[in-house]
């Protein structure tokens, strides 16, 4: 059934031109990476990935639990 579909010749140049967007994107997030300062790049790698006090969170991996978790129930 693909075979009966016959794209214009410029839809060819739309593939082409998003995955060159993709790849300069890419290339250019590398190149950034690659030559970032020692001391930015330490900074960046000790931020947290979380907010501390976010309620969204519920365990932490600093803190143990206090209570084990249910058991899952199947059903």
């Amino acid at each position: 059934m693909g075979s009966r579909i016959q794209p214009e010749e410029w839809h060819a140049l739309i593939q082409v031109l998003a995955f060159l967007l993709c790849f300069l994107a890419f290339l250019y997030f590398v190149i950034r990476a690659v030559l970032m300062k020692k001391d930015t790049a330490g900074k960046l790698a000790s931020m947290p990935l979380d907010e501390p006090g976010d309620p969204d969170k519920r365990t932490h991996p600093d803190k143990e639990d206090s209570e084990p978790a249910p058991p899952a129930r199947h059903g």
